[in-house]
């Protein structure tokens, strides 16, 4: 016979109510690989292509590779997370899969063969008609691994087609999401933008000045006055201001405190393996933003000597703009009122009070 002291609390609606352990590994996986390394696999692949001093003309080839295992990978865990429920449960949200698994696939030959925007000549229309694409297959695998179709953002009837849970899992992750298609964002900036304007040498300098002087750079690197090396060294300075770091590591953990002390978040997806793997990423990518940006502030980034390096720099930049981006999503997202039912008809918690 059940103890009943034990069947009371787990129909307590709140704190203090007991819940079947549920395992988060294969969701929190399966988010991890999605939204970081089949992400932005092109920049792991050039980073290494660079470390190991080979040119990039065969990269594409890599990407392509490494996009194929991961997708691979990502559809093994889809299967198990299908399995348990909370995966897609029908051919067509398998079909929405596979269009993205395709996109994602297609565009990899395309950049690669036909497209090529490896030279960086390319404008800011042709890069962000890149990152819409990869955007829009992510968005196409994220929502049927979790058993929803990715219309379901926009329209209610395939909202309601697949169910309230799955609406329910589709919107816990979307703030992650959103800091992806930040990320893209950052990224587009950093190549048309910023990193244009930076100059991490005195011969990066030196091609500056020669331009503003009208002279060639052998003769200005040739000057025997020191003027003009201090010049160079004023010149030289990294793509991002260190001020942009220094805010952004104060702002991440007020927004982490925000979101965590917001009554809700915490409580309110502690059972559903999904929704705690969405949690455990959220926070995942928060500390991992709030330590790139605080890994940037003891350098001074000015300076022909003292400028960071390219990849510490792109990888600081972009990963504390998705960081941000999530948690104020995510915040957004946490105070908006629902009205699902509690279990057994007990009334749910209200948004915007903490509970003792």
């Amino acid at each position: 016979m059940e103890n009943p002291i034990g069947a009371l609390s787990r129909r307590r609606w709140g704190r203090g109510k007991t819940v079947a352990p549920v395992r988060a590994t294969a969701p929190l996986i399966a988010l991890f690989l999605l939204l970081i390394p089949l992400a932005f696999s092109d920049d792991f692949v050039e980073a290494l292509s660079e470390s190991l001093g080979r040119d990039h003309e065969s990269d594409w080839l890599l990407v392509l590779v490494v996009d194929a295992l991961l997708l691979n990978i990502l559809a093994i865990l889809t299967v198990r997370l299908a399995k348990a429920g909370d995966g897609p449960r029908s051919i067509r949200l398998w079909l929405w899969w596979l269009a993205g698994a395709a996109a994602t696939i297609a565009m990899d030959i395309l950049l690669g063969t036909i497209l090529s925007p490896g030279d960086r000549d390319a404008g800011f229309a042709e890069y962000a008609l890149y990152a819409l694409v990869y955007l829009l297959a992510l968005g196409c695998l994220l929502a049927a691994m979790l058993g929803a179709s990715p219309l379901a953002v926009v329209w209610k009837r395939s909202r309601e087609a697949h169910g309230e849970a799955a609406w329910s899992r589709l919107i816990a992750a979307l703030p992650l999401f959103i800091g992806t298609a930040v990320a893209y964002v950052a990224s587009l900036v950093w190549t048309l933008v910023l990193n244009n304007s930076a100059a991490r040498s005195f011969a990066e300098a030196g091609q500056i000045i020669s331009r503003q002087m009208g002279a060639p750079q052998e003769q200005t690197l040739n000057e025997s006055n020191a003027d003009v090396f201090a010049l160079l060294n004023g010149i030289c300075g990294g793509a991002v201001d260190q001020e942009y770091f220094a805010q952004i590591s104060q702002l991440i953990p007020l927004l982490l405190i925000a979101v965590g002390l917001e009554a809700g978040f915490f409580d309110r997806f502690r059972q559903a393996s999904v929704d705690r793997a969405v949690i455990i990423a959220t926070i995942l990518i928060l500390f991992i933003g709030e330590v790139m940006a605080l890994s940037a502030l003891p350098l001074a980034n000015q300076g022909c000597l003292g400028t960071m390096s390219p990849w510490h720099e792109y990888t600081a930049f972009i990963l504390t703009a998705e960081a941000c981006f999530v948690a104020i999503a995510t915040l957004i997202w946490a105070l908006i009122p629902r009205s699902e039912a509690a279990p057994n008809g007990a009334s749910p918690p209200r948004a915007g009070r903490i509970r003792g």
